[in-house]
């Protein structure tokens, strides 16, 4: 699942791992702060990680995180 792409980065999950992959320098961390906002799922685990992927801007495909368990309304867990 993609959560964002643009000019910088994708912000992508896969098997329920979320991965940031940055092509171009120049978004900062606080730039990420509203997109994360949109994204209460997204469960940072690898902030320091997350700031050097921005500013080396690598291309490699970076562990940032994971997403949080989805709770199913109504499931009552029995």
């Amino acid at each position: 699942m993609i959560y964002e792409k643009n000019e910088h980065f994708v912000l992508e999950a896969s098997r329920d791992m979320v991965f940031i992959t940055v092509f171009h320098k120049g978004f900062s961390i606080l730039q990420l702060n509203p997109i994360l906002l949109d994204f209460p799922q997204i469960m940072l685990e690898n902030v320091k990680d997350l700031k050097d992927a921005l500013t080396e801007a690598s291309g490699e495909r970076i562990q940032v995180g994971r997403q949080k368990p989805n709770r199913g309304i109504g499931h009552s867990g029995r």
